[in-house]
């Protein structure tokens, strides 16, 4: 592990998951852009031990609220450390 910093990480991590889903907003389109992020997003969700909160990230249909909720999920894993 990078120093042993473990929140380190999953900051890091989940930065780099809301700018995946930022930029697959930008180039599909709202729309488009959310359903095509629901398969990266379950699978980031699933390697990160965060299976809890698949359906409620995954099921929103409100940009802002997929990147509050992610927010959140990763903000636990930094907690959680």
């Amino acid at each position: 592990m990078i120093d042993g910093n473990w929140q380190a990480l999953w900051s890091a991590l989940g930065r780099l998951i809301l700018d995946h889903y930022d930029d697959m907003l930008t180039f599909y389109g709202t729309d488009l852009g959310l359903r095509m992020a629901r398969k990266h997003l379950g699978w980031y969700l699933e390697e990160a031990g965060l299976p809890h909160a698949r359906e409620a990230i995954l099921t929103s249909t409100d940009p802002a609220e997929v990147i509050q909720l992610l927010e959140q999920a990763f903000a636990e894993l930094e907690l959680a450390v």
